[in-house]
């Protein structure tokens, strides 16, 4: 058994059998005096199963039942890959480590989903270096972590290269996150030696009294390291870390690989969690839900006395950084705007997802509004990914209005407290290459500039052969290029009998803006400041069979999506069918139903697209009938 001085009951071997086999153990302590109400979750840390074929899982128990049943539940949900077939066994050890209330069950696993059985499909795993991982006892500010590595004196790292151990999470409501950087063959200046290093991954700074060793093959400690440390976030400490000469532990001896497994033990005593306040703000709650893999999160972000907020348009709350990932790590934060960020959006919330770290990336995200029932209201997305440069936010100057937000009967303020939260899937992260010298002969070489030398014929005095009016204005314009750009254009042109030197179109169903944006496109490939005519722009590309500038459009129209604009884009998805923009209409709508269906515009809409509401009404009276059980059941 393991080190007896805690105050907390031993955890006896739990283990990794191979990456198709796992026992996880994870105690609650005073589970009688948990917080949480009806359908709210504990979520156990992540944990690891196999290394190259890699799955992450956590628990959710419910102490107080969900609103389908009012007994304690507990689901094992998957989060890395999408799907896994496999079996589970659950129960409850009491004092004797004697297993009770045994539930065996075959199942299917889905991403993301709750599930209360796994089998895992088994496989040629013979090259395998998996780690076996073991969570013990926490309670709000105390941990013990255990972390063994399989083969390890077979590791492939080299000096200075780390292996990063899963994060785990210390507390609930002051929550903590740390993971175990193990170097098995040191670091510069400190070659020859095995280096443990525990990190802080949040919050910013904690100070703690921490305790680590390696456990032999009879569970002792050996090369015990204790110290009262200050943890940084993401820094290793220069002052702790557990290390042991790599000879010392290689040698038969000394006991402390038993079957070339390296078990180590960390132990550690919160005394202060510190958040970086970014402004002399009434303090903001965090609340970091899930982190799926590197590429996944979701994350959760409460302001407290949201109407008593100081902020005037243009001013900023800042959250907390957050972390995403290890290796390929990237770190974001969300920009508020309690008053709109300018004069345009002065009556609205803003939000903005932020990229710290690295320079660039590609990510989809989807920001919403919890209920007092922790239920998504006012949801608005991006269908497309988008690229992130650092620094630069990303997002929604107009979220949700201010006005609608305070109104108590939407119920989307709980005790004044406005909770935000955002999901994103990150596609590419890219840091700005610094490996070449500084002192590089900086040749330049002149961009290719197409579009440059296009845009200088976009000019009453260039040549031109063709002239568009639109109202009372003209546009003088070349036929060759239209010709090329688009197919409507030069049907036109083919067909024309007319042999006249300057051809004349005339375009009586788009205003004069909308007509010179498309020309503006045609001639540079570039448009900008479309939003609030985003309808028109993917109107008039439909109907010139302008692909990218289609896709421009329709990406605006997604982004910009609310209650206001949403019934005439769901129409416009029909007349002109993309399943995107369509998709996007129909989760809005569903998920601000009330708001939506109680204006004039619904009752004309329902009348002139009836072929739009029977898929619409489907999925609305399934999440009806949904509720309708949930609240039976309560």
């Amino acid at each position: 058994m393991y080190h007896k001085d805690s105050a907390y009951d031993d955890f006896c071997n739990a283990f990794q059998l191979d990456v198709t086999n796992f026992k996880y153990k994870y105690t609650i302590e005073n589970f009688s005096q948990r917080s949480e109400n009806t359908d709210e979750e504990i979520i156990s840390p992540t944990f690891v199963v196999g290394s190259k074929e890699r799955s992450e899982w956590c628990l959710h128990i419910y102490p107080n039942g969900t609103y389908y049943s009012n007994d304690v539940e507990v689901d094992l949900i998957l989060l890395k890959p999408d799907k896994v077939h496999a079996k589970v066994k659950f129960a409850i050890l009491n004092d004797k480590e004697e297993e009770k209330h045994v539930n065996r069950y075959f199942h299917t696993a889905k991403k993301h989903f709750g599930i209360e059985h796994i089998y895992f499909e088994t496989g040629n795993h013979g090259n395998k270096k998996p780690y076996d991982v073991f969570y013990t006892n926490q309670t709000d500010n105390y941990f013990k972590y255990i972390y063994t590595i399989e083969n390890f004196s077979l590791r492939p790292e080299k000096t200075g290269e780390k292996i990063i151990s899963p994060t785990f999470g210390v507390g609930s409501k002051e929550r903590s996150e740390w993971c175990l950087h193990i170097y098995p063959n040191g670091k510069k200046y400190l070659e020859g030696k095995v280096l443990v290093y525990l990190v802080l991954l949040k919050p910013d700074e904690v100070a703690a009294l921490c305790k680590c060793s390696f456990l032999n093959n009879r569970g002792e400690e050996k090369f015990v390291d204790t110290k009262y440390e200050s943890f940084w976030r993401g820094c290793e400490s220069l002052s702790y870390d557990c290390s042991i000469k790599r000879d010392s532990l290689l040698n038969e001896s000394n006991d402390l690989l038993f079957n070339d497994k390296l078990t180590i033990l960390c132990e550690a005593k919160i005394t202060e969690l510190e958040y970086i306040i970014y402004a002399n703000f009434i303090p903001c709650r965090v609340l970091y839900i899930s982190q799926t893999d590197v590429y996944n999160f979701k994350y959760k972000y409460t302001i407290q006395n949201f109407s008593l907020r100081p902020e005037k348009t243009g001013e900023k709350i800042i959250s907390p950084t957050f972390v995403v990932g290890s290796k390929e790590r990237s770190e974001w934060c969300l920009h508020i705007y309690p008053n709109g960020q300018d004069e345009d959006s002065k009556e609205f919330i803003s939000v903005y997802l932020t990229l710290l770290k690295p320079d660039k990336a590609k990510a989809k995200y989807r920001f919403s509004i919890l209920n007092n029932k922790q239920r998504e209201k006012n949801v608005k997305f991006v269908s497309e990914s988008e690229n992130f440069v650092k620094d630069i936010g990303l997002g929604f100057s107009q979220f949700v209005k201010k006005d609608f937000l305070l109104e108590r009967s939407n119920s989307l303020l709980f005790n004044d407290k406005l909770t935000i939260q955002c999901e994103a899937e990150i596609f590419e992260l890219e840091s700005e290459n610094r490996n070449y010298p500084e002192t590089l002969l900086n040749i330049p070489i002149p961009p290719w500039k197409s579009s440059l030398d296009y845009e200088n014929l976009y000019d009453p005095s260039s040549f031109y052969d063709c002239v568009i009016k639109v109202e009372d204005k003209e546009f003088k314009v070349h036929k060759t290029v239209l010709a090329a750009r688009s197919s409507v254009f030069h049907d036109i042109f083919t067909s024309a009998s007319d042999e006249s030197q300057i051809y004349e179109i005339k375009i009586k169903d788009f205003n004069v803006e909308v007509v010179e944006k498309m020309l503006k496109y045609i001639y540079t490939g570039e448009v900008s400041d479309i939003q609030n005519m985003a309808n028109q722009m993917f109107e008039i590309a439909n109907k010139y069979e302008l692909d990218r500038l289609k896709s421009i459009s329709e990406q605006s129209m997604c982004n910009s999506l609310n209650t206001d604009n949403v019934l005439e884009r769901f129409a416009l998805s029909d007349k002109y069918p993309t399943e995107r923009l369509k998709e996007c209409c129909e989760e809005l709508i569903l998920k601000n139903i009330e708001c939506v269906t109680t204006t004039k515009e619904w009752e004309y809409f329902v009348l002139l697209h009836p072929s739009l509401i029977g898929n619409l009404f489907s999925k609305l009276v399934k999440i009806i009938s949904k509720e309708s059980n949930s609240e039976k059941k309560e």
